[in-house]
């Protein structure tokens, strides 16, 4: 199936509405963990970490859903760990963000 610029472009601007109306409700860093993570369910729905093992990817994902109900200071090392076995750089760039910015906030 193929899809139109104009399309396209209107499923970007849902999108965007979506994650800012979703984000309002939360501080800068929170948003910005919010980001990181989603941007890192889209690479895993998207089928681009198609080198890594699908059981831990679908573990990830469930990590990645739910990001801001875990405490932070424990979300730091059990990032940077997770991400050392992440094949796909761009989902390993997601989750060692996520980490930075948790042990900097």
């Amino acid at each position: 199936m193929k899809i139109t610029k104009e399309r396209l472009k209107q499923i970007i601007k849902e999108e965007l509405e979506n994650v800012v109306g979703e984000a309002d409700d939360l501080d800068p860093i929170a948003r910005l963990v919010q980001h990181h993570a989603q941007k890192g369910i889209r690479i895993i729905d998207s089928g681009n970490a198609k080198d890594d093992d699908p059981e831990s990817l679908k573990v990830l994902r469930e990590v990645l859903e739910n990001i801001l109900e875990y405490d932070k200071n424990e979300m730091v090392d059990y990032l940077n760990d997770y991400a050392k076995y992440i094949k796909t750089p761009v989902l390993r760039r997601q989750l060692t963000s996520i980490a930075l910015i948790f042990k900097n906030s």
